[in-house]
């Protein structure tokens, strides 16, 4: 889990720049490959003067991630439960296309996911609204289950689209190579995958 360490008052001249300008220019850059030189710059100031604003990379990453996962939103209609884990997929895969970077971030760095907490505490009570048959550790344990498979899904559709995408650059005339399905190159067959999730929890083959 990531622990935030207050690093006290900060001092010097007051910033000419936000901390919302230095989450936008990481987000800019790319969630997981931005370095702070690069944001200093799109930012047109020296790397010392994020500090301002920033204890660390690890905290800008974090401030981005709140910007991020803040547009997780709920449907002002409680659904049964099966489409809410429907929905929370989707919510989750539609923020991973719109931020490249996101889901690799959570899988390399785990303790982020701690930023997701608030949404899966309002989920959980969603989904007890909607009839979900089972308690909050089995609640808990879907909702974990289905943003897994959500998440490396996505992250190895996107290795496998920058390697078609590379193949298909060099490739000539004579050049023969396994081409992916669109439904994988599209979703990697997520639909299919959450489908079987919830075909199991409806039959109770966790318990």
């Amino acid at each position: 889990m990531l622990i935030m360490v207050s690093v006290g008052k900060r001092t010097g001249p007051k910033p000419r720049f936000s901390e919302a300008d230095a989450v936008a220019a990481a987000l800019e850059l790319g969630l997981d490959t931005f370095t702070l030189a690069g944001v200093a710059k799109r930012l047109g100031i020296g790397t010392s003067s994020l500090y301002r604003v920033i204890s660390s990379r690890d905290d800008l990453v974090t401030m981005c991630l709140r910007r991020i996962l803040g547009q997780l939103k709920h449907s002002s209609k409680v659904a049964a439960w099966d489409k809410q884990l429907v929905e929370a997929a989707e919510s989750l895969w539609d923020l991973m296309e719109q931020y490249p970077g996101l889901d690799h971030t959570f899988i390399t760095s785990p303790g982020l996911v701690v930023q997701l907490q608030d949404f899966f505490q309002a989920q959980a009570s969603r989904l007890v609204e909607g009839g979900f048959p089972g308690d909050i550790s089995r609640i808990e344990f879907a909702l974990d289950f289905i943003f897994d498979t959500t998440i490396s899904t996505h992250y190895q559709l996107m290795a496998v689209r920058r390697d078609f995408q590379k193949m298909s650059e060099e490739a000539t005339d004579t050049t023969t190579f396994f081409t992916p399905e669109d439904s994988w190159l599209d979703r990697g067959w997520l639909d299919r995958k959450i489908a079987f999730i919830i075909a199991g929890l409806k039959e109770g083959l966790d318990v």
